[in-house]
């Protein structure tokens, strides 16, 4: 049998027969499949927030201020993983790409969040 599809998922085919698979392959190739889509938000407001690190810097390649957001973002990259392994570990069993795919959606989204409040800083006045 197929396990149910969460809600959250309902209308967004990734890797379908991978997340519905035990194998250690799927579950794996199931899980990166949704952290890449998942984490376009995220990404997109990384980049724009060195783009308006830059912008303050005058110009500059890496400003201080980029190299600490890359360093920052990094080490919130290895909290993510640690902290979705850890939340799902108990109950997600053959299906532990599945299992974990929301938690990383979930920080994932609340990181793009705060990302973006913090592009607010560098709003230009209209």
């Amino acid at each position: 049998a197929t396990p149910a599809t969460p809600a959250a998922d309902v209308g967004r085919p990734v890797a379908t027969a991978a997340c519905a698979s035990p194998r250690s392959a799927d579950q794996r190739a199931c899980l990166l499949a949704r952290i890449e889509r998942d984490d376009d938000a995220l990404t997109r407001s990384y980049l724009a927030l060195i783009g308006d690190m830059r912008r303050a810097a005058g110009g500059t390649r890496e400003p201080p201020s980029v190299q600490a957001l890359r360093v920052e973002q990094r080490a919130w990259l290895v909290t993510r993983d640690r902290v979705c392994r850890e939340r799902s570990r108990a109950t997600e069993g053959a299906l532990w790409g599945a299992a974990r795919a929301p938690c990383f959606a979930e920080l994932s989204t609340r990181r793009a969040r705060e990302l973006d409040a913090r592009r607010a800083r560098f709003a230009l006045p209209e």
